[in-house]
């Protein structure tokens, strides 16, 4: 699995909506996500494509980086020419290509 973004997690749930400003709590469902997708040995590759070079942006990375699989697989990419590298490393990593079915409970 690739988890790609180029901003910051700030939206929380709210009943159905995604439309919340707690940050605290989005990040920790998105610890939550990430855990439960490696917990099912899932791969998991995380890309940083053109964040800010902010203070802010720090725990967006710090949860792509703990959210990789492992270090190797957590990227960060400015351009489209680095983030073209970073598909093919990802490519080049990934071997070939299964799927995982999990019966409905």
């Amino acid at each position: 699995m690739i988890f790609m973004t180029d901003g910051f997690n700030t939206l929380s749930q709210v009943g159905i909506e995604h439309n919340g400003r707690q940050t605290d709590e989005a990040v920790r469902v998105a610890y939550e996500i990430c855990d439960n997708i490696k917990y099912d040995e899932i791969d998991v590759y995380t890309v940083a494509y053109n964040m800010p070079d902010v203070a802010d942006a720090m725990a967006t990375r710090n949860l792509l980086r703990q959210c990789a699989s492992n270090p190797s697989k957590s990227f960060e990419a400015q351009n489209a020419g680095q983030l073209k590298s970073v598909f093919n490393n990802i490519i080049g990593g990934i071997g070939s290509i299964r799927l995982k079915f999990r019966p409905a409970s």
